[in-house]
């Protein structure tokens, strides 16, 4: 049945029906579980031991438990410890179980109002197991509770711890939904700041030690009168073999941190020597002609059953310690941890702020050299733009000359056709002339993106005054022939007259003649 309920897959239809099959089930195995605990516990196990039904085994045991009224103060501080040691590691889900959490802590501030059950179960629990355990569960265990006490008795909790800041920076609302605040801490880290708001773990171990002492006196004194008031129950005052000063000894020494191993207890082997002819849920009737050997056989019988009832409860506070003892390790290795990344950290930053003074220092050199470079940049672009200037009004003054040549040579070629010998020769040294400040004009072009040192540029100006010279020695020469030209042409005009004027008499002569 266990198996079906937790492998069946109904998918979407008959999803109701199969969780309606399941509730009942569950209630019918855990009435099962009330009456035939240990055939429950057995069925139990040989599911849990599959992965498949590991789940709804766990959640079946969880349910189980659940609806137990335990009165027992061993169970209770067992499973109180027990669930100690598994809060810090369920952080993020705890809120889910903040109802049950706060019931627990309910119960055990008012556990003194609580009457423990008899040891005989009652007798419907026998005729109707079902009716009874639902009559025992049908009331919720807050509906109990006194809120009265329960905050009267609190404050006595309160006064021993430092109020957490959470109470003041944060609202109930946050402090419910922020579970970002659990993942970066681990288990030790929880541990160790819950120890940190107890003021009582700030105080000596002598102090604990002896309050320690003083309350269990205060426990053995209220056990022996209860022993003496019901002899007939098993829970009975310890041998005088056993001294109380060995339980303390071990109290003291679970408190100041010192190294104890299971198992060494000094009185292991007298609590084993009784053991193994007790039998606790059975024990032996006696003949009826013998009532004083009983008596001490039931007060042997009931101080084993004490002891190992004590032996449970410090083994139980035992673990508890060497746990918090192993989440401060913890805790103290992360922060170990933590210090050298820190020590890392801070030297990497120490390297950092070294390399960025040096760079620091590299860059103001050179933004100054920078700087210098762009001062003589300017100054450079400066004079080229100087001397550009200049050779562009050259150029210009160049090409405005060369203009006033060419229209003196259309004037030359349409007036001296008869001197063409002459002007032919003229014509070849102004083509030579032209070349030349074709050259130079390209030469010009070609050293002007180039004009980078102020030698070339002299040179180059000295060149072209040079040649500006011979190019005025040639202007004067050609200004002469000019001259010379205008006296020629002003001769062939007279010339030409002269031809008409003796055409025209040839011809008055020739019309005379006829």
């Amino acid at each position: 049945m266990v198996g079906i309920a937790a492998g069946g897959d109904y998918g979407t239809v008959g999803e109701q029906t199969h969780a309606f099959w399941c509730r009942n089930l569950d209630s019918l195995l855990r009435e099962f579980g009330a009456v035939e605990t240990k055939e429950f516990f057995i069925l139990l196990n040989s599911y849990f031991v599959q992965s498949t039904y590991r789940l709804q085994i766990l959640t079946l045991f969880g349910e189980f438990i659940r609806k137990q009224r335990d009165t027992s103060t061993t169970l209770i501080s067992l499973s109180l410890t027990t669930l100690i040691m598994l809060l810090p590691h369920i952080c993020i889900s705890v809120t889910t179980y903040l109802p049950g959490l706060y019931i627990i802590f309910s119960r055990i501030i008012c556990w003194d109002k609580h009457i423990s059950r008899p040891v005989d179960f009652p007798d419907e629990i026998v005729e109707n197991p079902s009716g009874w355990i639902k009559e025992m569960n049908k009331v919720p265990l807050i509906e109990k509770f006194d809120d009265d006490i329960i905050r009267a008795r609190s404050m006595s909790l309160l006064r021993i711890h430092t109020l957490h800041p959470n109470l003041i920076m944060s609202d109930s609302e946050k402090e419910l939904s922020d579970t970002s605040r659990w993942m970066k801490l681990e288990p030790a880290d929880v541990v160790a700041e819950c120890v940190s708001y107890d003021m009582e773990n700030a105080s000596s171990n002598s102090n604990n030690s002896n309050e320690l002492e003083n309350l269990t006196k205060i426990v053995l004194e209220e056990a022996d009168t209860k022993i003496t008031e019901k002899k007939t129950q098993k829970a009975r005052r310890p041998s005088q073999a056993i001294s109380i000063h060995e339980i303390m000894d071990v109290h003291q020494a679970l408190k100041s941190g010192a190294d104890i191993v299971v198992g060494d207890d000094p009185w292991a082997s007298r609590i084993i020597s009784y053991s193994n002819f007790l039998t606790v849920n059975h024990p032996t009737p006696p003949p009826e002609n013998e009532s004083p050997p009983i008596t001490s056989t039931t007060n042997t019988q009931a101080s084993v059953a004490y002891l190992q009832r004590e032996i449970m409860l410090l083994r139980n506070e035992l673990n508890f310690e060497l746990y918090l003892k192993q989440q401060h390790l913890q805790h103290i290795g992360r922060l170990h941890r933590d210090h050298i990344l820190d020590s890392t950290v801070e030297a990497e930053r120490q390297n950092l702020y070294n390399t960025c003074k040096i760079l620091k220092s590299q860059l103001s050199q050179t933004q100054a050299a920078f700087d210098r470079q762009k001062t003589e940049t300017t100054n450079t672009k400066k004079k080229h733009v100087q001397w550009e200037n200049e050779l562009n009004n050259k150029l210009k003054q160049y090409k405005n000359e060369k203009k006033e040549w060419k229209s003196i040579l259309d004037k030359l070629e349409q007036e001296l056709s008869e001197s063409r010998l002459v002007i032919d020769a003229q014509n070849k040294q102004i083509e030579v002339f032209s070349a030349k400040c074709f050259s130079l004009e390209n030469q010009i072009k070609l050293h002007e993106p180039q004009l980078q040192k102020l030698t070339e540029y002299e040179h180059t100006i000295d060149q072209l005054t040079k040649q500006l010279m011979l190019w005025e020695a040639d202007t004067i020469k050609f200004q002469e022939q000019k001259r010379l030209m205008e006296t020629l042409v002003g001769n062939w005009h007279k010339m030409e007259m002269m031809l008409k004027s003796g055409e025209y008499e040839i011809q008055q002569l020739r019309f005379t003649i006829r």
